[in-house]
């Protein structure tokens, strides 16, 4: 390692010579009150560099004030500037990436900034003295200085191992289904995990949070809390993933019941209800009940089912009303709320502070055995600011950490943290911000209003197009990435909405004139200005349509000549196995056309998907269950879609004249990346640049959700490579609670791998 004891300092874009001499041999001082300080040390083009703030390192004040301090890793909790930050002055001040005050690198006085914070580890991008500095506009009034050690020649780091899967340990068969077959062995029984007696588990339910953007920022330092209790303590469960659409009703739905929406019956955040003849909206106040009465009315247990009398949450997306653990819940709640907010308007504004309020008088609680908090923030911010998790929502994330912190702290006052496993989840991804800002498109303007000429109603407003009859009815769940679409049965005439329309009739849809279109090409191929490019796809808002051609068979729609047919089957032992099947023109009643390239889920050119089925055409002849799936198609862009958009249009649930049957669209449209459907001007958002990172989109950002587990007997500081889905935590809380998983006959599977001496 060189060190240069000399080193020449910038500030104001004025050059000026001092020498710094270091405290300690090799530790530098990088003077806070200076934009630049040069280390004098020349690098190479590629030559390795470390960076690494000391151990316990003085904290600076910036502007000078004693509670605006900061190490090397900066923060994102307070900001007192007016100009562009150093690192992205491209960046408005509400969206930027990295935290504020940070160090920072150069190489030569022109290179560009890059991050360093509290470590960085890499190759020199280009010949040169290297700077470093802070990420500060106006860095002049600060006190203090960043002390770190900079080498040049280190060893790397010896390469982990590759993870293990369950493709490692089939038979060369499937490559050759000639090779005699192994004779299996008699099959031990699995071990079970043995939880501890008296626990607790807490489940931190974080809408939206995508894991690559918590673990980068808990690597920064920003995550502190999240970091000891998960990464350092705890398993990361990285392959985890919402089933379809990912959007927070439906996954929140099968979160806390173990189920696919063909058995718990949520659908979509809204809905219109052929039945009522009404439009529902699930996450306004007036239906906030209404889906947790659905579940109860259709005989669905949910979480505060299986849990009656220790069961606790704040407030959730939904729920019963119910006096639980405090008496009358809700009431308790809300007034925990405006002591918080200081006002009952401000509660929206600062839900995740009002949650967490709550929530410590639950953690505080004898009687809480099982307890959920729902940390909302996120998924708002996220929605809000342009780059999302890459931006605007990283305050929000940082804030989290600290409510993570308050709630293990009073676990540990009570002498209850040794007994408590916590789960760290998130409901979905996010997508759009990192590279792409995304863009809205209107489904009611661009085919309803252009093709059909049918008034539609929708969650943000109700269009009526000049000169329809009153009766010419449809309607839209406009919701971010996933929408969707109730057209009148047969034709845009017959004012019949009682009913979806199965593929037949959707490709043989009746216009007011008397002509005929498919509908679903409509939707899926065109906007106003008439069908997007074909070569092209990727820039079309529609990723693919999907619909229903029977009671077992799904068609997902990309164009005439990259379709697919989803089929299922009940085998011997009473679970669903489905096949997926690639074909182009498809006509109901006539010979399928097979394909070879170019199917929806892209599955018939993916390198990651043919590594792991090994031989693709004896895989795809047959049918495999949804286990299987997600297996074969998690290291792919469209991670397990063929079992949950099969289920999505199937209702297995317990049907009597009192249990509600769910209203189900003709038609289900996923967004491609880049687009979000929403009308691009409403009340909510005038300006097109407010819109951030969406989600229930099919692949794999958006429903690549968290989840991490922590607590006794819990491996540590691990990262499980098997996939999972949402159904698989309900399941996992009852074992964990010294329940058995298998006797509540859930569509989820508990996580074996997480539990020390079962992986």
């Amino acid at each position: 390692m060189g060190v240069v004891a000399g080193v020449l300092g910038f500030a104001g874009g004025c050059a000026t010579v001092e020498r710094v001499e270091p405290v300690v041999p090799g530790t530098f001082a990088v003077p806070a009150n200076q934009a630049w300080t040069s280390t004098g040390i020349a690098l190479e083009l590629k030559q390795k560099l470390l960076i690494e703030e000391v151990e316990h390192p003085r904290q600076v004040l910036i502007k000078g004030i004693k509670w605006q301090t900061v190490t090397a890793r900066g923060t994102y909790l307070f900001d007192v500037e007016t100009g562009p930050y150093p690192l992205e002055p491209d960046r408005v001040h509400g969206d930027t990436r990295y935290p504020g005050y940070c160090l920072i690198g150069r190489i030569g006085e022109d290179g560009v900034p890059f991050f360093v914070g509290t470590h960085f580890q890499g190759l020199a991008p280009q010949a040169g003295t290297l700077w470093l500095g802070i990420n500060d506009p106006t860095p002049q009034l600060n006190r203090g200085d960043f002390r770190c050690r900079i080498s040049t020649d280190y060893p790397d780091a010896p390469e982990p191992a590759p993870a293990f899967t369950e493709a490692e340990t089939r038979t060369e068969a499937l490559d050759n289904p000639e090779a005699p077959k192994p004779v299996p062995k008699p099959a031990k029984p699995l071990e079970q995990p043995k939880p501890v007696p008296d626990a607790n588990v807490v489940i931190i339910y974080v809408d939206g949070l995508r894991p690559d953007v918590v673990v980068e920022m808990a690597q920064w330092g920003q995550m502190p809390n999240f970091r000891e209790l998960f990464l350092d303590n705890g398993s990361w469960v990285r392959n985890s993933f919402s089933v379809l659409p990912s959007l927070t009703l439906t996954n929140f739905s099968s979160m806390i019941t173990g189920d696919y929406s063909n058995r718990n019956g949520v659908k979509m955040q809204a809905y219109y209800d052929r039945k009522a003849n009404v439009y529902v909206d699930g996450l306004s106040v007036r239906y906030f009940t209404r889906f947790a009465d659905e579940l109860k009315a259709r005989g669905v247990k949910a979480i505060y089912d299986y849990f009656p009398d220790t069961f606790s949450s704040t407030a959730m997306p939904y729920e019963p009303l119910r006096a639980n653990v405090l008496q009358l819940n809700l009431a308790e709640w809300l007034h925990r709320a405006v002591n918080a907010a200081n006002y009952a308007s401000n509660i929206r504004n600062k839900m995740d502070e009002v949650q967490t309020r709550y929530a410590l008088d639950l953690a505080s609680s004898p009687k809480v055995k099982v307890m959920l908090v729902w940390l909302p923030g996120n998924d708002v911010v996220s929605e809000q600011t342009p780059h999302g998790q890459f931006g605007g929502a990283r305050p929000t994330i940082a804030r989290m950490d600290g409510d993570l912190g308050q709630i293990v702290e009073r676990l540990k006052i009570r002498h209850r943290f040794e007994n408590t496993y916590f789960i760290l989840v998130s409901d979905h991804g996010h997508a759009g911000g990192h590279d792409i800002v995304n863009q809205r498109f209107d489904v009611k303007r661009e085919v309803f209003h252009a093709y059909l000429q049918m008034n539609v109603v929708g969650a943000w407003y109700r269009f009526n197009y000049p000169g329809a009859p009153k009766s010419r009815l449809g309607a839209v769940a406009d919701y971010d990435g996933a929408v969707g679409i109730f057209i009148p049965l047969g034709s845009v005439d017959s004012g019949d909405l009682s009913t979806p329309n199965t593929y037949e009739q959707l490709a043989h849809y009746g216009l007011a004139d008397g002509s005929q279109v498919n509908a679903v090409e409509l939707f899926a191929e065109y906007s106003a200005m008439g069908r997007w490019p074909l070569k092209d796809t990727s820039k079309r808002p529609v990723d693919f349509a999907v619909a229903k051609v029977d009671a077992d068979t799904v068609l997902l729609y990309k164009t005439m000549d990259r379709q697919a047919l989803i089929r299922a089957r009940l085998n011997a032992d009473g679970i669903f196995e489905f096949k997926y099947e690639p074909v182009r023109h498809y006509e109901t009643g006539q010979p399928v056309e097979p394909i070879t390239t170019g199917d929806p889920l892209g599955y018939l050119d993916s390198e990651a998907f043919r590594k792991e089925v090994r031989n693709v055409p004896r895989w795809m002849a047959g049918y495999h269950t949804g286990t299987e799936w997600l297996q074969a198609t998690y290291r792919t862009e469209y991670p397990g879609c063929v079992n949950s958009l099969n289920l999505y249009f199937r209702w297995d649930g317990p049907v009597t004249k009192d249990s509600p049957v769910p209203s189900q669209p003709g038609i289900l449209l996923f967004a491609s990346k880049g687009w979000v459907f929403e009308p691009k001007i409403n009340l909510a958002n005038v300006h097109e640049d407010t819109l951030g990172s969406r989600h229930g989109m099919a692949f794999r950002e958006a429903t690549n959700n968290c989840l991490f587990v922590s607590g006794p007997g819990i491996r540590k500081g691990v990262i499980i490579e098997s996939p999972h889905r949402m159904v698989d935590i309900m399941p996992t809380v009852l074992q964990m609670m010294g329940r058995d998983p298998n006797s509540a006959e859930m569509d989820g599977r508990p996580i074996r791998e997480i539990w020390e001496g079962l992986q």
